[in-house]
């Protein structure tokens, strides 16, 4: 594998580091590849054309993100297994960082539409929206403990719920045939339809089919073509075993096995040199451990004298609203400080945690203020493996592995290219 020259995130406070929107972020990667098939792009593209092979003949891209595969997370399974590194020797590799929160629908919202939270509004695991005046699981589009796209019959159109285009009917636009595969859990859930509008799906019940189907896609197709596919068991284990776990680490390993068997040993010469292979995450995962953990309930102090409700965002960024700014920094500051970063909405902005603010808006002005709304006053960042967590119903449970946080384990991604 050669690596190329790694990008040095800046540092918010020793620990933490900022996401590298100007050049060097998922986002970056993602307005790549409308650079790539000439079309209109939203932030500044990834510099990347120079290091693909046969440039003139590649007609078809594959953006294959596998959820929760850390750079740090890679490199460490890599050391583990002969079998990954020999795998991982076929390809180049960079190092970009995800977006804030790191947390899935954040990042597979900037894969998708080109723009980092702050813009397309889709900023953490569960946001407060005014609109329906429920807290919401952003990733099942509804209230915590009910079903799946609940939201749904209550009149969210999952298809005009983000005020931007996705990437996919920009390359439709422009000539480009697109593609998704998904597992079949989500191929029709309303978040699946908000992401991937203007594209067509294929899903798979498991990961040989998964690679038949994006083989099966590259043989059928044979002009300008893109296709997303996107492997969510990884993350998964890492929550329930840990990143060091053998179902982590092996899946990363037998995943690499099976697409260099299945899909790049199967196509031609040809069809090798009319494809790049674009292979990243959203975000990584950090292990934890259940004494890192807080739990809170409405009748904590915390909530109870210094907060508007709900408390939503992720357990390791936590957003809050706040009674009084000055007696709740105090308060936090005093009780948490060791283990959260906090800083106001304001200065977060400021400092790039959601965007980059030197970028013209790609959005409308009303639909920004909406999505600034979404990440209350106040925003609590965890350091190391620490989270704090809001008791919303009677059921708890540990994760091992966790993300959401800007830590070097949860900000940093490998991109692998395969041209």
């Amino acid at each position: 594998m050669v690596i190329l020259p790694d990008m040095k995130p800046q540092e918010l406070e020793k620990g933490l580091f900022l996401p590298g929107y100007s050049k060097r972020s998922i986002v970056n990667l993602s307005n790549f590849i409308l650079k790539f098939h000439n079309c209109p792009t939203y932030y500044p593209p990834l510099d990347m054309m120079d290091k693909i092979k046969n440039l003139d003949k590649k007609k078809k891209v594959i953006l294959f993100v596998i959820d929760a595969m850390g750079n740090d997370n890679l490199e460490r399974a890599a050391e583990e297994s002969p079998s990954l590194r020999d795998n991982l020797q076929l390809f180049e590799k960079e190092v970009l960082t995800s977006v804030f929160p790191t947390t899935t629908t954040a990042a597979l919202t900037s894969y998708n539409t080109g723009l980092p939270p702050l813009e397309h509004g889709m900023l953490g695991y569960t946001l407060f929206l005014p609109d329906y005046s429920s807290l919401v699981n952003m990733i099942t589009l509804s209230p915590p403990e009910l079903e799946r796209d609940a939201l749904t019959q209550c009149g969210l159109n999952p298809m005009k719920f983000m005020n931007h285009p996705t990437i996919f009917e920009t390359l439709q636009e422009n000539g480009v045939k697109c593609w998704t595969i998904t597992s079949d859990l989500f191929v029709e859930s309303g978040l699946t339809k908000m992401h991937h509008k203007g594209s067509a799906k294929r899903s798979y019940s498991s990961m040989l089919e998964m690679f038949y189907q994006l083989l099966r896609t590259l043989e059928e197709e044979q002009s300008k073509t893109f296709i997303f596919v996107y492997w969510g068991l990884t993350d998964s284990d890492g929550h329930h075993y840990g990143t060091r776990s053998r179902p982590y680490q092996g899946g990363i390993e037998y995943l690499f096995r099976m697409l260099k068997d299945e899909v790049i040993e199967r196509m031609s010469q040809r069809q090798l040199e009319e494809t790049l292979f674009l292979i990243s995450s959203d975000h990584g995962q950090i292990d934890t451990t259940w004494q890192d953990e807080e739990w809170i309930t409405s009748e904590d102090e915390l909530f109870e004298q210094y907060l508007h409700p709900p408390i939503s965002g992720e357990p390791r960024a936590v957003y809050f609203n706040v009674k009084d700014p000055i007696s709740f920094e105090y308060y936090f500051k005093q009780r948490f400080s060791k283990r959260f970063h906090l800083i106001e909405k304001s200065e977060a902005i400021a400092n790039n945690l959601f965007s980059d603010t030197k970028v013209p808006l790609r959005v409308s002005e009303r639909g920004y203020k909406e999505n600034i709304a979404r990440i209350g006053d106040y925003i609590a960042i965890a350091k190391k493996g620490y989270s704090l967590h809001f008791k919303h119903h009677g059921k708890t449970y540990t994760l091992k592995g966790k993300h959401g946080s800007l830590t070097h384990e949860e900000l940093l991604v490998p991109l692998l290219i395969y041209s």
